[in-house]
């Protein structure tokens, strides 16, 4: 009976700390990838800025 419980204690204490461990590396990831995205749409946006204005009458769609 007191190996039962301890294989009870064990896996209730690995669900949370995966639990816990997921969120914390979701969370960082999360914010790292928004980040890039982030730097990646300014870098685009000031490219067709630029781009714009070196070819003035050519459209987007051509």
């Amino acid at each position: 009976m007191n190996d039962m419980i301890s294989i009870a204690n064990q896996i209730v204490i690995y669900s949370v700390c995966y639990c816990f461990f997921f969120i914390i590396y979701g969370y960082a990831l999360y914010n790292i990838g928004k980040f890039i995205v982030r730097i990646l749409t300014a870098a685009y946006r000031r490219v067709k800025a630029d781009w714009k204005a070196w070819h003035p009458d050519k459209k987007d769609d051509q």
